[in-house]
């Protein structure tokens, strides 16, 4: 029970739930130190109507309370327990906060065997649900022929459930490049002859021009997680090169998007993307991606992954994902760098622009890659 006097005659008390050992007033709050029950917050703004208003738990048992720098402080008491031995080999204490008694030693009348507990595995560490996921990564890249260069990048936000349910809203791959070798191709069936920029040609093909170009995908995506295995379905929309048909072709459209992985999120895993377009009457593949992640220290993952398609994009590289802050839950920071090779690979006319006599049909052609270096941040909250 806990007495506050709120004058010479008056006295309410309130009912603690505890056997408290220590009291320490600061303020209109009162901090209450009750042993193994932690530390008692009492709200004293009305003294005749005294309220809990709230409680620590600590490691240990709270016996006395202090002020430092104006902040409330507990001391916070351990108790050890080591066999006894007379045959002068001194043990360690175990620490009674990790300690696991053994039921078989305790029947037996010894002392309880004081145990450590396991690490999470590195390589199938536990799942962590009720936080987002933001990251970005970012490589550049420079052409390997005419002057020209480029950006790929990927960007998510995820929220994983406590329940086994994420959701996915992702700009994974997108690219820009500028220069030279990225040109406007025009081809009519009607004299036989393709031109390039303004100049003609006896045969469909692109020769050094100066422009830019932009491709990539959208989508967001719902699925099922586990430890050990995610499975995502979602729709979109997509750019798509290398069109079938005839006549002036769509070089894009809505999308079907799949994703999978095998194992651990920040473990062992292999992961698995693919994103289909719908254009031109037709559902055409339009990218696919793999990924392999293994940790090397709890800190330290190394990352491999490649892919590309008809949404333009080709790239493949190797990482090492390096972990600032947290365990994987909320407030983890990480960072990761790559090299590896990048590029745009993008023709927006069909190998049959058009029947004889048609009109002819202009459309973007970029053919370009190269050596790239990038990096990327993720933050969990």
């Amino acid at each position: 029970m806990l007495h506050v006097r709120a004058g010479p005659s008056s006295e309410a008390v309130l009912d603690l739930g505890c056997t408290g050992r220590s009291t320490l007033q600061s303020g209109d709050r009162a901090f209450i130190a009750c042993g193994v029950d932690g530390v008692v917050e009492v709200d004293l703004a009305d003294p005749l109507a005294p309220r809990r208003a709230g409680t620590m738990p600590v490691d240990g048992e709270a016996t006395a309370l202090f002020l430092r720098d104006g902040h409330v402080w507990v001391e916070i008491a351990h108790y050890f327990a080591r066999p006894v031995r007379t045959d002068g080999v001194v043990e360690g204490p175990g620490r009674r906060a990790v300690a696991a008694p053994q039921l078989g030693n305790a029947s037996e009348g010894g002392p309880p065997t004081v145990v450590e507990p396991p690490r999470p595995s590195i390589m199938a560490p536990p799942r962590h649900g009720g936080l987002w996921e933001l990251s970005a990564e970012a490589g550049a890249f420079v052409n390997l022929g005419p002057s020209s260069g480029g950006v790929v990048g990927w960007a998510s936000a995820v929220y994983r459930f406590d329940l086994p349910i994420v959701v996915r809203l992702e700009l994974a791959p997108i690219a820009f490049a500028a220069g030279n070798g990225i040109t406007t191709v025009s081809s009519a069936h009607s004299s036989g002859l393709t031109s390039v920029d303004g100049v003609p040609s006896d045969s469909t093909g692109s020769s050094p021009g100066s422009g830019s170009i932009a491709v990539g995908a959208v989508q967001a995506l719902v699925g099922v997680d586990t430890q050990f295995i995610e499975v995502a379905i979602g729709g979109g929309a997509a750019t798509l090169g290398n069109p079938s048909g005839t006549g002036s072709l769509a070089t894009g459209g809505s999308s079907i998007a799949t994703e999978a992985r095998f194992g651990a999120h920040d473990g062992l895993a292999l992961t698995l993307e693919s994103i289909v377009v719908n254009a031109n009457g037709q559902f055409a593949l339009a990218s696919f991606f793999t990924s392999v992640q293994v940790p090397l220290t709890p800190t330290v993952m190394l990352v491999a992954r490649g892919g590309g398609g008809n949404v333009g994009v080709l790239y493949g590289d190797l990482g090492v994902r390096v972990l600032l802050a947290g365990d994987g839950g909320r407030g983890t920071i990480a960072l990761t760098g790559f090299f590896g090779g990048e590029g745009i690979n993008f023709q927006g006319c069909s190998s049959n622009s058009g029947p004889p006599g048609a009109a002819a049909v202009t459309c973007p052609y970029a053919s370009l890659g190269g050596p790239s270096v990038g990096g990327g941040i993720e933050w969990r909250r």
